[in-house]
């Protein structure tokens, strides 16, 4: 998919939702995969990985290779190796941003500005990635890039197990799985970019930011009343 910044959002909404009803079959079968069948798949997964990292991306090639890690190793690497290969944490993927992406364009000067451009709605750089940001519980924002592909994936692989209740329940109505969704104001964030631009079925998402008073999230999600409801664990 390509995309522009100024039309991203309504693009991605047409796009996404015909995507995902293609893609989530295909994960809601996988739950039913026996032990070796998974088992292959992410043995070829993790090679195919391993192969895209050492052909593109800078960081990775170097660090295999100081690891020892060879061609004919990858092509023959297994599950049980994962132990050998070298941590990559947060702050050095940060620090080494652009030798880490296996695409030379995006650096993280430009992405920075990206994410902090509050025209851009949702963040889709250069046409090709969403982009994400993450600060979890270090302190230190972390942003990732995934082409829309590659979130489409991600989110069949979330949606899979509530979607196959679902079916199992009757089916699916003409207007999908409706989700009411406590998440983050912001679409540089995986839950508010998610209600963004799953707008139709087959999942449609009903944002409640959590920013937003207590109340008025009580009586968004009354007003909808969704099925279902997805949101985060919190204490006071």
């Amino acid at each position: 998919m390509r995309t522009t910044t100024s039309s991203g959002l309504a693009a991605l909404q047409a796009w996404f939702a015909p995507a995902l009803a293609d893609r989530l079959p295909a994960h809601i079968g996988r739950l039913d995969w026996r032990s070796d069948r998974l088992a292959e798949f992410q043995r070829s997964s993790l090679r195919a990985l391993l192969r895209h990292a050492v052909e593109h991306s800078p960081f990775h090639a170097a660090r295999l290779a100081a690891a020892g890690l060879t061609r004919s190793d990858i092509d023959s690497f297994e599950l049980s190796d994962l132990a050998q290969l070298p941590v990559m944490t947060k702050t050095q993927m940060m620090a080494d941003f652009d030798d880490v992406v296996t695409d030379r364009r995006p650096t993280r000067a430009l992405v920075e500005r990206h994410i902090t451009d509050p025209a851009t709605k949702p963040p889709l750089i250069l046409g090709d990635y969403v982009v994400l940001a993450s600060g979890g519980s270090s302190g230190l924002r972390g942003t990732y890039l995934q082409t829309p592909e590659e979130y489409v994936e991600f989110g069949a692989t979330c949606m899979r197990r509530a979607m196959a209740a679902f079916l199992a329940f009757g089916g699916q109505p003409a207007d999908g799985l409706v989700i009411g969704m406590v998440c983050a104001a912001s679409p540089i964030h995986s839950t508010a970019f998610a209600a963004s631009v799953a707008t139709g079925p087959p999942v449609r998402f009903i944002s409640a930011p959590a920013t937003l008073p207590t109340a008025t999230i009580v009586d968004r999600l009354n007003a909808a009343q969704p099925p279902a409801l997805l949101g985060y664990a919190g204490k006071r």
